[in-house]
């Protein structure tokens, strides 16, 4: 008779599967590429509508995404049912997720308001809450989704918005130096989650009972 230790072993190496096909990395790219895209807009369409006008395509993308792990990935790994405690772990990251998600849009919207309000923070103070922001949320979508790879990206992520602000000051780069910091951490995000779903897809190779469960 198998161990609760043994279990929930299996029962990590089972999520760890789940999460480990490249889409989060994809996800977290798409999201970047918000803060890449919408600096470029801001002089045009301002900060306020520079960031909305973004949110169609990144809905889109991860309406594609979604439509890939319930087509591609969940047939090849198959309906997993996981204890209470890997439940909860799951329900708390997707709340996370979304949660991020909620409070970039109003710190974002908030930061418009107060600046057309005329209120003008320091540039470093801008990049520097930027910087410990990124590296918090990636540190704990790494945590709740055990994957080691997002600490580093928090990590990387955080020192490009301290590196993109040093370009900005020295005249390197314009826009705080957002557009080429973010962009390419964003396409760097993407190839790797890429990548990742690759690998995915050859150590998973599909079968026609899954295929069949994966159009239902």
């Amino acid at each position: 008779m198998m161990q609760d230790k043994d279990i929930q072993t299996i029962e990590r190496q089972v999520f760890r599967s789940t999460v480990n096909d490249g889409l989060a990395d994809m996800r977290a790219g798409f999201i970047l590429s918000i803060l890449a895209i919408a600096p470029l807009l801001s002089s045009t369409l301002g900060d306020f509508w520079s960031t909305v006008v973004w949110l169609p395509v990144y809905l889109a993308a991860d309406v594609l995404l979604r439509l890939i792990k319930r087509r591609v990935v969940i047939p090849r790994l198959g309906h997993v049912q996981f204890g209470p405690e890997r439940k909860a772990r799951i329900r708390r990251t997707l709340i996370f997720l979304l949660g991020a998600n909620i409070l970039s849009f109003i710190a974002g919207l908030v930061f418009s308001v107060r600046i057309s309000s005329g209120f003008m923070p320091s540039p470093w103070t801008v990049s520097t809450v930027l910087a410990l922001f990124l590296v918090a949320a990636f540190s704990a979508a790494g945590l709740m989704m055990q994957l080691n790879r997002f600490f580093i990206y928090g990590l990387g992520t955080g020192l490009a918005a301290l590196a993109g602000e040093w370009l900005f000051q020295r005249r390197m780069a314009s826009h705080h130096g957002f557009p080429v910091v973010f962009g390419a951490a964003s396409v760097i995000l993407i190839g790797i989650g890429v990548l990742q779903f690759m690998h995915f897809l050859h150590h998973h190779p599909s079968s026609p009972e899954g295929e069949k469960n994966g159009r239902e």
